[in-house]
């Protein structure tokens, strides 16, 4: 018997989902969605014992018709077990949520003209005529390849790996966190804030490679407040004492920081950094306009409980666009870069663009990274060791 529990759409992007379960005879193979003969997802059954009920999910981006009426059908041995008619009803609440972002903000649904938004090539001309320079850099392949097994992410982190598997997810982890530590200078008797970490391990690696005097991570998800070495916070309210860091890096991460958040935490690393201090952001993402990729279908259960969209910057072109499965992904063009962090912080920081020529050619490697060195005289290393933030 084909049981559905949960239905799912959103009309504006033709997104929908279907979760149920199966009172699954010997020869069911799969549950499919299928519209006007075209199939539309299909999701593939585990072996087991007839009788037993087992769980689906159907799920596409862009399939959903126009009336929102659907055929499930479930197959075995190449013909139609079981089918049933279903209509899978739009989410009210994201439709009004969208139609309010249609108010302020220029809304598009992300399609085919839409292939790629990214524009190194015209961002790294426009910002060598900026106001910070522009550093050329290389990551050679061989010393990322060092680096992965020196920081024994496979051995010691297996869960992270999982999550980033070697091939292209965890060299591009790596390559942020080979980089920031350079760009970092990181050194034994340091202090290192990671913020929006996450389930990142960068912290404990810089720890025990470098010799810190203190690692600590930051990240909204973890339980508020500080415990140990770990720090629940918005990115712009951090509650560490002012000057108690002499590096903070953000890992893919800064393009998710919805409304001002990356202009407050900008703020906020300027006040945690001790003069000499560096803020590293790595990677940062570059586009023809400057716009945002969001997800409505992911607004009210990725993250926390919610089912509004994210808070958005000013000017910004938003983009509909359900794989991407994040409530935002946020594009810079080099004159948004300029106008919203470069010269609003100009006081607090000595800027860096750093463009890493060869990053077509390793696999994993960014295009581009921001380094900001707190301005003012550095204190003595000495004087700091003797003062660590536990």
């Amino acid at each position: 018997m084909l049981h559905i529990e949960t239905r799912h759409a959103v009309a504006e992007t033709g997104y929908f989902r279907l979760d149920g379960t199966l009172r699954q005879p010997d020869e069911a193979e799969a549950v499919r969605a299928v519209w006007a003969g075209a199939v539309l997802a299909v999701c593939p059954l585990r072996p087991a014992d007839a009788g037993q009920c087992t769980s689906w999910r159907l799920e596409a981006f862009g399939g959903l018709p126009p009336d929102g009426i659907l055929d499930l059908e479930v197959i075995g041995r190449d013909r139609v077990l079981e089918s049933a008619r279903v209509t899978v009803p739009p989410d009210a609440g994201i439709a009004r949520a969208i139609a309010r972002l249609r108010q302020d903000y220029d809304v598009r649904v992300f399609g085919p003209q839409d292939r790629t938004h990214t524009d190194n090539e015209t961002a790294l001309k426009r910002l060598r005529q900026g106001p910070v320079p522009v550093i050329e850099e290389r990551l050679e392949p061989a010393d990322l390849a060092a680096w992965i097994v020196a920081a024994g992410y496979a051995e010691r982190y297996p869960n992270y790996v999982r999550e980033f598997p070697p091939g292209g997810l965890l060299e591009a982890k790596a390559a942020q966190h080979l980089i920031s530590a350079r760009l970092c200078g990181l050194e034994p008797g340091m202090r290192l804030l990671d913020t929006a970490s996450s389930a990142s391990p960068f912290w404990r690696i810089a720890r025990d490679r470098f010799g810190l005097d203190q690692s600590l991570r930051q990240d909204w998800n973890f339980p508020a407040g500080r415990h140990e070495d770990t720090i629940g916070s918005d990115a712009g309210a951090i509650p560490l004492p002012d000057a108690s860091q002499d590096a903070i890096t953000s890992h893919c991460s800064f393009e998710h920081f919805e409304g001002d958040t990356d202009v407050r935490a900008l703020g906020e690393c300027a006040r945690l950094l001790a003069p000499g201090g560096s803020y590293v952001i790595v990677p940062l993402y570059f586009a023809n306009c400057y716009a945002v990729l969001t997800s409505p279908h992911i607004w009210h259960d990725k993250y926390r409980a919610i089912s509004e969209p994210p808070a958005f910057a000013p000017g910004v072109t938003v983009y509909l666009r359900e794989d991407i499965r994040q409530r935002q992904a946020k594009f810079f063009t080099a004159e948004a870069l300029i106008d919203r962090i470069l010269l609003p912080f100009a006081d607090a920081f000595a800027f860096s663009i750093h463009y890493y020529a060869n990053y077509a050619a390793v696999p994993g490697c960014p295009a581009f990274a921001l380094r900001g060195i707190r301005r003012g005289r550095p204190e003595n290393a000495s004087a700091r060791k003797r003062n660590p933030v536990r």
